[in-house]
């Protein structure tokens, strides 16, 4: 008994788009009333009354009428106060009613014919008839709608959908469906049926017992209410066990497996600390992203830098760098040397403005930030294949997936109502879900590298004017090297202070020789152009999009919705 598809499309696009043409009022509708009469040839005369009350200037009202296949709308009118407005269809399902005016309060009744709109069953006539569906637009804040048989009717079955469950009256001579506010893009079918004697022109029939059907719903509606009862009370009774019990054990089982490597944290942490830069175990760029694993153009300054320090790249200036040679570089080295001297640069040179040049390119800077990813990709792997972390796969996977039963139990509570269970299960789901995710324990030589090369970030900036100079020219390097990648604020405000002093100073002043200076200014101004080439083309080439919405249609037949223009 459902609707034409196309219909639910062209109502839905509809009244989407009226507001959008006539955007400077506000509409709301205080009272809707609907009443269906029931012919005894199967047609239905409605007749609506709709209050609208806008605010701002409006041109009229609009009111979608959906029908099925089996069915028709005929003869449609529209009144205000007895006096005819003038109707203009759109799309047969879709009627414009024409009334100007601002910052008003009107009420519009409609009259229209729908032919073969009941059903005969072997017993009674059904009207089965949805007069709004989920592509209604505007809110009804007091809906009712009467059906009416052709005459006093024995019997009489009603039942409501959606919205209008548990809405149907029974009253004297008819059914009444008082749905009170109901909110845009919700259904709400009626079904009424009469004694089949009242139909006697009814061509469309059918077999089978209505009230058969209907009062079977009802009671299919009754058990499932009163499982539902019955379940809330049970998960009212367990939650104040449940909650506590499923965080105690997860908590637990966490607890436990962190446990069996406490021992390695100790036995890292027994040796001594001493000052000076700790013994490389990794490549620079890796010991700096194992601290800090954030990519950012401080990071990729420093690893330019430090293959200076290993003789791979030569300084041409504050400005530029040379290529010497690409042996013996590891798989993270290549792809910043093949990004910067191959693809910004020229003939193995590459100049801090090549990049400025190089993003300005759109496709230049998705070609950098896939280069970026390769880049961090590399690193990790080698991060990956020190053995500085235990894989814990397994365990991850199974605590995330045993992470997902609060989740389930949580969605069952809110679904029947039980908030706070809900929240406390999410609060847990979250907690345990993110710790699968991020957990990941430390070898004993994770623990020793991260410790250390802590320990000399904090030293380094507490450095001094005076520390710095009593480094070995080596070392310099190194802790320059690393304060910038790690974006030490001391390290870039001092580096700068000292390259002043170092012109004036001579080279056997201090325990630094002369390309000292060149090194810390390149590295500086290297930074900055890194930051701001790079946050310039991620400004410049941002978008952003955006996307739509569609509509429902009623399950008895029928459908659309209210709106204005």
């Amino acid at each position: 008994m459902g609707i034409k598809t196309n219909t639910t499309i062209l109502t839905s696009i509809f009244l989407l788009a009226s507001p959008m043409t006539a955007s400077a009022f506000e509409l709301t509708i205080p009272e809707a009333e609907i009443d269906a009469f029931l012919q005894e040839d199967g047609s239905v005369q409605v007749e609506e009354s709709f209050t609208y009350d806008f605010e701002g200037q409006f041109n009229g009202v609009v009111r979608a009428l959906n029908y099925p296949d089996y069915a028709s709308i005929e003869n449609l009118e529209a009144f205000e106060e007895g006096e005819p407005l003038e109707i203009e269809t759109e799309d047969e399902f879709v009627h414009r009613i024409h009334r100007q005016g601002e910052d008003e309060s009107f009420t519009v009744d409609l009259q229209y014919t729908i032919e073969d709109g009941v059903e005969l069953y072997d017993d009674l006539g059904e009207f089965y008839w949805a007069f709004f569906d989920s592509s209604n637009e505007t809110d009804y804040e007091s809906m009712q709608i009467r059906v009416h048989p052709p005459a006093p009717s024995a019997e009489m079955e009603a039942i409501g959908y959606d919205e209008a469950e548990g809405a149907e009256q029974f009253l004297d001579d008819y059914v009444l469906f008082d749905m009170g506010h109901v909110e845009s893009g919700e259904n709400g079918d009626v079904r009424a049926a009469f004694d089949a004697e009242l139909f006697a022109g009814v061509t469309r029939t059918t077999e089978g017992s209505a009230a058969e059907e209907i009062q079977e719903e009802e009671e299919e509606r009754e058990e499932a209410a009163a499982a539902a009862a019955e379940r809330r009370d049970f998960l009212s009774t367990a939650a104040p066990i449940a909650v506590p019990v499923l965080a105690l054990l997860f908590l637990s089982v966490i607890y436990a497996d962190r446990k069996k490597y406490s021992h390695l944290k100790q036995s890292a942490y027994t040796n001594e600390l001493t000052p000076g830069a700790p013994e490389l175990q990794l490549s620079m760029a890796s010991t700096m992203y194992y601290v800090s694993p954030f990519v950012t153009p401080e990071m990729l300054t420093a690893s330019l830098l430090d293959l200076v320090r290993q003789g791979h790249v030569s300084q041409e200036g504050k400005e530029s760098f040379r290529l010497e040679s690409r042996e013996k570089l590891m798989e993270h080295e290549k792809i910043l040397v093949s990004m910067l001297f191959d693809e910004m640069g020229k003939e193995n040179v590459f100049r801090l403005t090549d990049m400025s040049e190089y993003l300005k390119n759109k496709k230049n800077y998705e070609t950098f930030e896939a280069n970026k990813a390769e880049w961090q990709e590399a690193v990790t792997a080698e991060k990956k294949e020190a053995d500085l972390k235990i894989n814990k796969l397994g365990f991850k996977i199974g605590l995330a997936a045993a992470s997902l039963f609060p989740l389930v139990l949580g969605i069952d509570y809110l679904a029947n109502g039980m908030v706070v269970p809900f929240i406390l299960l999410l609060a847990l789901f979250l907690f345990v879900s993110g710790y699968a995710a991020v957990y990941q324990p430390r070898t004993e030589k994770g623990w020793k590298l991260m410790r250390d090369w802590r320990d000399y970030k904090n030293e380094v900036a507490r450095y001094d004017t005076n520390d710095w100079q009593t480094l070995p020219p080596e070392e310099q390097k190194i802790a320059f090297i690393y304060g910038l990648g790690l974006n030490l604020k001391s390290v870039k405000k001092m580096s700068g202070d000292m390259t002043k002093e170092f012109k004036s100073a001579p080279a056997a002043s201090g325990g630094y020789n002369s390309d000292i200076p060149l090194f810390m200014t390149g590295g500086l101004l290297a930074s900055t152009q890194f930051q701001s080439s790079s946050a310039e083309a991620a400004s410049s080439f941002s978008a952003s999009s955006s996307g739509g919405a569609g509509g429902g249609g009623g399950v008895g037949g029928g459908g659309g919705g209210s709106g204005g223009f």
